[in-house]
């Protein structure tokens, strides 16, 4: 799958959480949307910089310069997750294994309340994690052939680029 093609079944499966997403889709769509986050960034903080250069309020205009990339954060958060899920049952995993991060997050909010001393080390952890899994879902080869949600995107994408289907 091209890289075009997967930013527009990323958003046409806006809400899909059955059948299954090979790596190229996943890693497509997730460099899109790290891209496009960076650049409504760097544009935010160069306006933010911009404005306060004149009235000295830096953080009054940085958080409005901002809310462009929390909106688009907003916006594909539902796709994203819908992905991962797909992109999980392409390693036959149940899509449900997405919701450890939840419980990951409120577990390290009560040691957070428990402990102050705990919490830049749950937050890094919790990111270390994060980086390491989001790592794996990308490298690792989804089952080959059918499994038990649905056919191989690999496969399938062949036959239709040969003119099979």
């Amino acid at each position: 799958m091209g890289f075009f093609d997967s930013i527009s079944s990323f958003f046409r499966k806006y809400a899909v959480f059955s059948g299954r997403s090979s790596r190229s889709e996943y890693c497509c769509a997730k460099l899109f949307i790290y891209v496009v986050f960076f650049i409504m960034s760097a544009l935010g903080f160069m306006q933010a910089f911009y404005k306060s250069h004149a009235d000295g309020h830096l953080g009054k205009h940085l958080s409005t310069s901002l809310s462009f990339s929390f909106l688009f954060s907003i916006f594909v958060i539902m796709p994203c997750i819908s992905l991962f899920a797909r992109r999980l049952h392409d390693l036959n995993l149940s899509g449900w294994w997405f919701c450890l991060w939840p419980a990951i997050m409120v577990f390290a909010f009560s040691l957070g309340a428990w402990d102050a001393l705990f919490v830049p080390w749950a937050w890094g952890g919790l990111f270390l994690l994060a980086v390491i899994s989001e790592v794996l879902v990308m490298c690792i080869r989804g089952t080959i052939g059918p499994n038990r949600f649905g056919d191989d995107p690999v496969v399938c994408a062949k036959r239709v680029e040969n003119g099979i289907e």
